[in-house]
């Protein structure tokens, strides 16, 4: 995952958070202007911010504890009646972008969940390459199939048909990530067989 990509995904979930003041959501955007992919991962993992010289020891102690919170929200907002619940009252509010919104998170919880497994490579740039835009394909299919299975919530927003519209394109958004993602994963794999020989 490119590291813009990855800020401007973060910077977006912080200023979701409703259990955040300003001053809070401002300190954490400029914590993130200037963070490593490691740091940036940190806090999304434990909603805390990490200087780099401590982040090996600290992801290392926290992965099993933040492993189920992650899989919980996931859960929670994929099938479980909570997830749903919220989804179907933020429609009524802002439309389209309740379930934009929670695609968006569906995603970043994805590459908070499954980005452990790369930090074995951290010393490997081709492999941690590789295993990063292998959890970023994941991760956009998974936002993706959120959509399909949501878009047809929207006949609850106040405006359906520009619900609709704004879920499908975002569908087609999606994809188009993840053709680029796949691309990645070939360059990325062609990149360690290279190193290989």
């Amino acid at each position: 995952m490119k590291i813009l990509d990855m800020k401007i995904g973060t910077l977006i979930y912080i200023l979701k958070q409703t259990n955040l003041n300003e001053s809070e959501k401002i300190e954490l955007m400029n914590f993130v202007e200037t963070a490593s992919k490691e740091q940036i991962f940190h806090l999304l993992i434990t909603g805390r911010m990490i200087s780099e010289s401590d982040i090996d020891q600290t992801i290392q102690e926290s992965n099993n504890k933040h492993k189920e919170i992650v899989e919980q929200r996931l859960n929670e907002l994929v099938l479980g009646a909570a997830g749903l619940a919220t989804l179907i009252a933020y429609l009524a509010i802002v439309g389209a972008m309740a379930i934009i919104g929670m695609a968006i998170e569906v995603f970043m919880l994805t590459v908070s969940k499954q980005y452990r497994k790369c930090i074995k490579f951290k010393n490997v740039e081709s492999e941690f390459e590789l295993c990063a835009a292998n959890v970023r394909l994941d991760a956009y299919e998974e936002k993706l199939k959120f959509l399909k299975d949501k878009i047809s919530l929207c006949n609850k927003a106040k405006d359906p048909k520009e619900c609709d519209l704004k879920v499908k394109l975002e569908i087609n958004k999606t994809e188009k990530k993840i053709e680029a993602a796949k691309n990645e994963i070939k360059k990325a794999e062609e990149k360690v067989k290279s190193q290989k020989k």
